[in-house]
């Protein structure tokens, strides 16, 4: 009797398993470095055995889900496990999700709350690069620093003048306008940001910057197609040397200012450039907010004006009778500047017979009405163009 229940109690025990009795045995932790003051690095590794599951589970303390990883992958590294605030931490490893297949370990933490030192920049250097223009050239800036209590730094300049603060991330730095103090030495404070203890200043010699000229040269006006009857397609380019601004303005006669643009914008497409009525139109450029350097051109504008509708050469052709009072014609005529794809036929009174295609040119119209006159008429007019139109008389046939 005691041999068969144990026999039903192992077989139990066996199939809760998978057939096997499932076994984590030679676990093991290793505490690797912190990565902050509450969570440090650990390494995990042990045997499992009578498991056909692929996958583990990890637990902190209270239970805590750690994460779900493969058995093929062991043994295991956790960048970032959060420390318990105990004196112990604490691992539990489970399979098949099974809480009869686990397996606890409790070890010593590494201790993340070390002072980091104080902040503190070790060096500082400038290295003076080319004039941008007068009184501003360009400026590298190498820093180097232990401790930093910001992801930022500060910049300064003589009295504690601020200039902009910039990611420690971005070093080495390179600052395109650097503006000269006027003294034979200029200076530079850096401070950690919001950290007025973690300071470091230089003196340098600044670039020696002589005023060169501002210049336009080559300026060309290129035409396109007139927009309307007053206004075309304009489009304008030019060279520059020692720029005194980043954008330029275009001027017409009497020195009407049109507008204000950035040198990138060049080549500049102006879409309705108005006509001037003389016969040279002229445009003047200048650096913005600076009347000494300019230059100005004068050109031949294209002709908008219209060309005025026009039919002639209107021919009718009488054809055969389609009953007692209608008949068959053959209408065509040439025209310039239609404006419109159609056109409309009428007989007198105005009266609208329908309207046709220019491109269908010559047409025929079938039953043409009889007026009952000596002389039937016909007006065609350009669809919509009420002034371009061209009409003629012409005998009927007997029908």
């Amino acid at each position: 009797m005691f041999l068969r229940i144990f026999t039903i109690l192992l077989l139990i025990s066996l199939l809760s398993c998978g057939g096997d009795v499932c076994f984590i045995r030679d676990l093991e932790v290793t505490v690797g470095e912190c990565s902050c003051e509450d969570s440090y690095a650990l390494t995990v590794n042990f045997i499992a055995e009578g498991s056909d599951s692929e996958y583990f589970e990890l637990f902190s303390r209270n239970n805590m889900l750690v994460g779900h990883y493969k058995l093929a992958d062991l043994p295991i590294t956790i960048d970032k496990f959060e420390m318990s605030g105990l004196s112990d931490d604490y691992l539990k490893v489970r399979l098949n999700e099974d809480d009869e297949c686990t397996k606890e370990i409790e070890f010593f933490p590494p201790d993340c709350k070390e002072e980091t030192g104080d902040c503190l920049i070790t060096a500082l250097e400038v290295e003076v690069g080319e004039c941008i223009t007068e009184g501003i050239y360009s400026l590298d800036l190498f820093l180097e620093y232990e401790n930093a209590t910001n992801d930022f730094f500060d910049l300064f300049i003589r009295n504690g003048e601020l200039i902009d603060y910039y990611k420690l991330s971005d070093l080495p730095l390179s600052l395109t306008k650097f503006e000269t103090s006027g003294l034979e030495y200029d200076y530079l404070k850096i401070c950690i940001n919001d950290n007025l203890d973690c300071c470091k200043e230089i003196e340098f010699m600044p670039a020696i910057c002589e005023e060169t000229d501002c210049e336009i040269s080559d300026l060309k006006v290129e035409l396109g197609d007139c927009t309307s009857e007053k206004t075309y397609e304009l489009t304008l380019n030019f060279e520059y040397d020692n720029a005194t601004h980043s954008n330029f303005e275009v001027f017409i006669r009497n020195n009407e200012r049109i507008a204000n643009y950035p040198l990138s914008t060049l080549p500049l497409e102006l879409d309705d450039f108005a006509l001037s009525g003389k016969e040279y139109d002229f445009i003047k450029i200048c650096m913005t907010d600076n009347p000494d350097c300019c230059k100005e051109v004068e050109f031949m504008p294209p002709s908008c004006e219209e060309n005025e509708c026009e039919i002639y050469d209107l021919v009718i052709e009488v054809k055969e009778c389609t009953s007692d009072s209608t008949y068959n014609i053959v209408l065509d005529f040439e025209y310039e500047n239609a404006g419109n794809e159609f056109f409309d036929v009428y007989i007198r009174q105005g009266i609208l017979i329908d309207y046709f295609k220019l491109s269908d040119l010559p047409i025929e119209i079938i039953d043409f009405p009889i007026s009952g006159e000596d002389y039937d008429y016909l007006k065609v007019c350009i669809n919509d163009v009420p002034d371009c139109c061209k009409e003629d008389e012409f005998m009927p046939p007997e029908c």
